[in-house]
């Protein structure tokens, strides 16, 4: 698969109260309908009306057990049927959010230290480790070459600290 070509919607992980109290079954229809829906978070149902979310996520003959789960996320409001339509409620803001410059430091942070994790357990591809050690070699405003800094993440670094730490 090419990543870099396939569309994505964003799927928050943030567990609120709201969230919670949402059955397994309906959470999981919620994920899968955020995969159909358009870049609106419109999904057309055409004739079959709230049957056709079932077989819009691949599992008409469920429709029984997507019953109660649609009801539930009607219920909620999360989403909504206007017509022969489906639509998910702030769908379009929630997909177009920009970060903060706080949030957006503090995950660039957890994937510095997820990558660093990962690379010295020998689970990175070597794409990825070349991805690293290129985006250590940039800043971030012009993206010129730097000198490395302390704490970056770096094979070698990497490397090294997980070889410290064996030693111990």
């Amino acid at each position: 698969m090419r990543w870099e070509d396939e569309r994505y919607v964003r799927l928050y992980t943030r567990d609120t109260l709201d969230w919670l109290s949402l059955s397994f079954e309906a959470q999981g229809l919620l994920a899968l309908l955020l995969r159909k829906v358009d870049r609106a978070g419109l999904l057309e149902l055409g004739k079959h009306g709230k049957r056709g979310v079932a077989a819009a996520v691949g599992h008409a003959h469920r429709w029984p057990a997507i019953e109660p789960a649609l009801d539930e996320l009607l219920t909620d409001g999360c989403i909504e049927i206007r017509d022969s339509v489906l639509v998910f409620r702030n769908f379009i803001e929630a997909q177009e959010a920009q970060a903060s410059d706080k949030a957006r430091k503090q995950a660039q942070r957890e994937r510095d230290r997820d990558k660093a994790r990962a690379a010295g357990s020998g689970h990175l591809s070597d794409a990825a480790m070349d991805e690293i050690a290129r985006a250590n070699r940039l800043v971030e405003s012009d993206g010129s070459p730097e000198e490395s800094h302390a704490g970056e993440v770096t094979p070698d670094v990497t490397q090294a600290v997980t070889q410290g730490a064996q030693s111990l």
